[in-house]
C-alpha cells in the first residue's frame, strides 16, 4: 500500500513529500507545482489518511502534465495527461492488479481521438477503436471475446457504420454479415448457424456484477423536457441525478441499463471513476473524460 513513508508535516503549514515541498500556493492563493491528495484529503471509502490517492501538478490552479492516481491497495488506478485542467493527450487506465492495464488512448477535451483499446485483467484485448480528431469513430473497430477471437468486426466513417460488418461466434465461425450504405443505413444482412463445434473454455466462469439499479430522483431528458426516470424508453439514454450531474450514458433494454457508462462519485460530488458495463454486467473501469 503507498503511504506517506516520504511524508512530512512541519506543523508550519508546510508538507514535504520525497524531500520536496508539495501542495503549494502561489501568491493568487492557487494551487501551483507538485501536489500530493491523501486519503484524509477525499474521504473516499476503503482509503486510510496516509493512503496516496493521486499525484501530479498544477498550473495556475488547473491540472496539467501526467497526474497519476491510485487504488486503496497502492496499485495504479490511472495515468492521465492534463493541459489546462482538461485531458489532453495519452491516458491509460488499470485494473487494480499491478501493471495491468484496462483502457489506454489519448484523449483532447471530453473527445477519444487515435487508437483505444481496451483490455481485461489477464491482459487479453476486448475492444480496439480507432477516433478521428473531432472525437468521431472513424476507421476499423473491433469487440473480441474473451478467449482472443473477434466478436465484431466493423468500420466507421466520421461516425457512421459504413461497409461491412461482420459478428462471430466465439469458435470463430461467422454469425451474422451486414451491410451498410453511405449513410449508415443497413443495405443487407445475413445470419448463419455455428458450422463447426462451441468453443470449450476450460476456465470456469466467473460472473461480474451486475449493473446497478436506477435510484430515485433521477431523470431523463427527452426533447429538452426534464422527465423523472421512473420509466426508462429502450434504445440509447443518459440519466442525470437532480443535481444534474450525469449517471448514466448508454443503452436501456425493459428498462434496465445494459450497456454503456455508469458514473461514480466521491463523497464531494466529483467523479471518482467510471464504470463500464455490457450485457447488463461490469466489464472494466473507464476513463475520465472531463473533470
Amino acid at each position: 500500500m503507498l503511504a506517506m513513508v516520504a511524508f512530512i508535516s512541519t506543523g508550519l503549514g508546510q508538507i514535504m513529500f520525497e524531500g520536496s515541498e508539495v501542495n503549494l500556493l502561489n501568491e493568487t492563493g492557487r494551487k501551483t507545482g507538485k501536489w500530493v491528495i491523501f486519503g484524509k484529503d477525499k474521504n473516499i471509502k476503503g482509503y486510510l489518511p496516509e493512503d496516496i490517492y493521486e499525484t501530479g501538478n498544477f498550473v495556475e490552479g488547473r491540472k496539467d502534465s501526467l497526474w497519476i492516481r491510485y487504488y486503496a491497495s497502492g496499485n495504479k488506478m490511472s495515468e492521465i495527461t492534463y493541459k489546462g485542467g482538461r485531458p489532453n493527450g495519452p491516458y491509460t487506465t488499470y485494473h487494480d492488479k499491478e501493471g495491468a492495464v484496462e483502457e489506454e488512448g489519448n484523449q483532447s477535451g471530453q473527445r477519444l481521438v487515435g487508437k483505444h483499446v481496451r483490455k481485461n485483467i489477464d491482459g487479453q484485448v476486448l475492444m480496439e477503436k480507432n477516433y478521428n480528431d473531432k472525437g468521431l469513430s472513424e476507421g476499423p473497430q473491433a469487440y473480441y471475446h474473451d478467449n482472443g477471437t473477434p466478436e465484431l468486426v466493423w468500420t466507421k466513417k466520421n461516425g457512421v457504420n459504413n461497409g461491412t460488418a461482420t459478428r462471430y461466434f466465439k469458435n470463430g465461425d461467422v454469425k451474422e454479415v451486414t451491410e451498410y450504405g453511405e449513410d449508415g443505413v443497413v443495405t443487407n444482412s445475413v445470419k448463419s448457424e455455428r458450422v463447426n463445434p462451441p468453443f470449450d473454455d476450460p476456465t470456469p466462469v466467473v460472473l461480474q456484477k451486475l449493473a446497478p439499479k436506477i435510484p430515485t430522483g433521477t431523470h431523463i431528458q427527452i426533447n429538452g423536457e426534464k422527465i423523472a426516470a421512473v420509466t426508462i424508453p429502450p434504445g440509447k439514454q443518459k440519466i442525470f441525478l437532480e443535481g444534474g450531474d450525469i449517471l448514466y450514458d448508454g443503452f436501456f433494454e425493459k428498462g434496465e441499463f445494459k450497456e454503456g457508462e455508469f458514473y461514480v462519485y466521491d463523497e464531494d460530488g466529483l467523479i471518482h471513476h467510471i464504470e463500464v458495463y455490457k450485457d447488463f454486467r461490469f466489464v472494466a473501469n473507464g476513463v475520465i473524460k472531463d473533470l
